[in-house]
This record gives C-alpha cells, structure tokens and sequence, in this order.
C-alpha cells in the first residue's frame, strides 16, 4: 500500500487477528501460526461449554494460541458477563466493561490484586496440564492445597439500619467464588444485636 513502510509495520504487529477455525479442532489449531489470536464472543464460550469436545479444544487451543473473549454486544447497559469461566478456560485476555462496577469487575479486581495489579498472571499449574477439564473438579483438585481464609471485621460505614434494626441485627455475607457451578459459597457473620453498636 502506498505509504506503508513494511519494516515499520513489521515492528508493530505482534499478534494477527484471525478467525476461529471452522471446525474447531486439533487439527485445525494445528494449522495457526504463533503469532495467530482469535477473538470469542461470551455466546461462544457459552456454547462451547455446553459441548464437551469444544471446551476441550478451547483448553488446549489457550495453551498455544492466544485467545480474547468480549462481552455480547447484546450488553446495551454495559453490564458484564462472569470472568472466572473463560478463566478457569485459560484465556489470556477477558474484556470487560470497566465502567460498570458489579460483580464480575470485582472479580477481575480481586483476580489481579494477587499481582500487585499488573494485568498478568501466571496460569495456575493445573491449567497447564493436558489432562485439565474445567467441568471435571477431580481433574484439578489433586493439585491443589487447601486455603484457610481468616477474615476480620473492623468496622461498617453506610450502613442503613431498618426501624426496628435490633430484631434483625447486623451481620456480613462473604462470597467465595468457584469456576464450576455451585462453586460459589456463602458465609455469614454472626448476627449482632447490641443497640450501641452504632
């Protein structure tokens, strides 16, 4: 093209852009360059989930290619969609609507806070293993330590207390969030109802 200087753009481009292969398998995953990244919507993710030889290939394709996900353009409100599937997935770039401060954008913060914020984080040594089915809890669980979690509280602020508050009480609901379903646990805090609390 007229006016582009071929070693400069050879400089620039890291990553081509390229369709999802039709079929998407091995053998066409084979076929892709290391520079070749394919862009999936939320609904293709969704519906790969649902077929278990296309959720295994999404797997082994992140382990060679890279691979962005992106919310539906559906999304008119800008709301997201949950990260932790394409993560527990091994994408490598999960786009989310960050000006819309719900759930999944505090997921994607407490994610990267484990790196100091800096937008990388190691994939886990169980998404690296070949044998790793993400709707398989045994296939990751041998791997894996359990965590204590120890959570104290300090203090509330904003809180709107209801006419007769000291019958219902203050209490903190803590959510853990899994990758598979029914991996979401929630806990609550004892239920205080002295009347100079506040």
């Amino acid at each position: 093209r007229k006016g582009l200087s071929k070693e400069l753009s050879d400089l620039v481009i890291y990553c081509q852009a390229v369709k999802v292969p039709k079929p998407f398998a091995p053998a066409k995953i084979q076929l892709m360059e290391p520079y070749h990244m394919c862009s999936f919507t939320e609904l293709t993710i969704d519906k790969f989930a649902k077929n278990r030889v296309d959720y295994m290939n999404l797997g082994r394709f992140c382990d060679q290619q890279l691979g962005r996900m992106y919310p539906s353009w559906k999304r008119m409100d800008s709301s997201n969609y949950n990260p932790l599937l394409p993560w527990a997935y091994g994408m490598q770039l999960v786009a989310l609507n960050f000006q819309t401060p719900d759930l999944p954008m505090q997921l994607n913060h407490g994610m990267f806070t484990r790196n100091q914020h800096k937008g990388y984080i190691l994939k886990p040594t169980f998404l690296r293993k070949e044998q790793y089915d993400p709707n398989n809890l045994k296939s990751y669980v041998a791997d894996a330590s359990p965590e204590v979690i120890t959570i104290k509280i300090l203090t509330g602020r904003l809180i709107s207390l209801p006419k007769h508050w000291n019958k219902t009480g203050c209490y903190v609901t803590v959510l853990l969030h899994g990758i598979g379903p029914g991996q979401t646990v929630q806990k609550k805090s004892t239920v205080d109802r002295k009347p100079g609390l506040f």
